[in-house]
């Protein structure tokens, strides 16, 4: 039971964190009469639609690894880490529970962000523009980003590369729960936390639509953003643009109310963008490869949600800021409590995101 005292230390209150957000999820889609079991269901089902493509890159990574790493059988070290990685009680239940409450953390937080503008109204986007320009000396930043990148070619890499991040996600969830034990706590109270306090509580109190949806609210700001999504809309109308589309998808869900994956409308602040800096501050004692590889996605997503019309700069940032500031605390409060890795028959081979492989 050792093993269980050590994880329960984490797992208490990430288990807590995630069953609250269903039961407020609930009791939300009930009162706003969304159906939430019914959505949560298909929400969920669609999250675990990406399950077989993530472990099938997960198992070639890890085999990749241990073939560089020059192990002898690389395909017995992969069999003997995931052996040795559910083989206690404690050491599967930091595994498996988390993978299986990651679908539910995710359901309920879509059903909490699609019903949030039926509780607040978007109020933030005037000032969080006039925000944006503050910073950038008078100069919208969509404007900088497509001074410099706004071709056709550089706007379409920018577009599919933040559209991976929903896939990203899940290949992160993945990789998290091989990783060292501590490393692994960390990330995942960290991503519990916040799609709480970042992705709700302060969706919340910023309530805020986003450049892209800023006319159709009525935002004094709004012409500021035409000429970008005219810009926008002549490159859809070109070779396509993903988030064109499903701005338009989004903003037709929000007007009938209807109800699934991926929907809701939140600009500040930026879940995109706070994910991202869990990546980067996940892998800072990584490999150079992988350090430079998470960086170099946060600096994309940041600059694509801004390019695309997504988001205010502003949101991004203060993203960024609320998950460092998540990360210290959760990193605090795991050497309070004198969190330990648990106690097993033999240490496990770990594809961990620090970048090393232990055998």
């Amino acid at each position: 039971m050792k093993g269980w005292s050590s994880e329960a230390r984490w797992l208490m209150p990430f288990f807590a964190i995630v069953g609250g957000m269903f039961v407020f999820a609930v009791a939300v889609g009930e009162r706003q009469a969304m159906e939430p079991f019914a959505i949560m269901g298909r929400y969920a089902a669609d999250i675990l639609l990406f399950a077989p493509p993530v472990l099938f890159l997960a198992f070639i990574c890890f085999v990749a690894v241990c073939a560089v790493r020059r192990e002898p059988r690389p395909l017995q070290a992969t069999g003997r880490a995931l052996l040795e990685r559910f083989g206690s009680p404690a050491s599967a239940g930091g595994t498996l529970g988390v993978l299986f409450a990651v679908p539910v953390l995710m359901a309920s937080y879509g059903v909490l962000k699609m019903a949030m503008p039926l509780a607040r109204p978007f109020v933030w986007d005037d000032a969080l523009a006039r925000l944006d320009r503050i910073l950038f000396l008078g100069v919208d930043p969509w404007r900088i980003t497509h001074g410099l990148f706004g071709s056709q070619l550089p706007t379409r890499f920018i577009d599919v590369g933040y559209t991976l991040w929903v896939p990203l996600v899940m290949v992160g969830v993945l990789v998290a729960t091989l990783a060292k034990p501590e490393l692994r706590a960390r990330y995942f109270l960290t991503f519990a936390q916040s799609w709480l306090l970042i992705g709700i509580v302060g969706a919340y109190l910023l309530s805020s639509a986003g450049p892209c949806f800023s006319a159709n609210i009525g935002a004094d700001t709004a012409v500021w953003f035409q000429p970008l999504m005219e810009r926008l809309q002549a490159q859809n109308d070109a070779v396509g643009m993903g988030a064109v589309k499903w701005q338009a998808v989004l903003w037709e869900s929000h007007v009938v109310q209807g109800y699934a994956f991926g929907r809701g409308i939140s600009a500040a602040p930026s879940m995109h963008n706070a994910i991202c800096m869990l990546y980067v501050l996940a892998t800072a004692r990584a490999g150079l490869t992988l350090r430079l590889a998470t960086r170099l996605f946060a600096l994309l997503i940041l600059v694509g949600s801004v390019h695309t019309g997504w988001h205010y700069a502003v949101d991004g940032l203060i993203g960024w800021a609320m998950t460092l500031a998540i990360w210290q605390w959760t990193g605090a409060y795991l050497r309070r409590v004198g969190y330990a890795a648990p106690t097993l028959r033999r240490a496990p081979a770990s594809l961990a995101l620090d970048g090393s492989l232990s055998v």
